[in-house]
Order: structure tokens, then sequence, then C-alpha cells
């Protein structure tokens, strides 16, 4: 829900953007699961957090660029 509530103006949009992460995140973590012979569950939490903290972390860098050049 972190994710998606930063890209969304209401209750509803955030619910649909959660849904759409989880979808994808669900797809990519069995997908690696299945071509690199790994667990499904752990693929699938690994998946996430790598995108959250990726997602996170360039938001972090983006906002001192702009405390910096303000």
């Amino acid at each position: 829900p972190m994710l998606a509530e930063k890209g969304a103006d209401s209750l509803g949009k955030m619910c649909l953007l959660a849904m759409a992460y989880c979808f994808l995140f669900c797809l990519t973590g069995i997908m690696f699961a299945y071509y690199f012979d790994l667990p499904s569950g752990a693929s699938i939490i690994a998946t996430a957090s790598f995108i959250f903290l990726t997602v996170h972390g360039a938001q972090v860098l983006f906002n001192r660029r702009a405390r910096l050049r303000a």
C-alpha cells in the first residue's frame, strides 16, 4: 500500500493501484521462480522488496537533490 499511496489521490485509486502492484509482484516472482528453479513464495517477496527499495531509494535521492538545489 505504501507505493500505491504515493501514486494515488483517492482511496479507490489507491486500492486499484495496490492490486496492480500485487499482480505485478506475483507475476514477476513466479516467473523468476519458474526460470531459476526457486521457491515461489520467496521469489515473490524478494521481487516486491527489491522493487519497493528501488522506488523508495530513488524518491529519497530525488528529494535530497531537490532540497540541495533550493
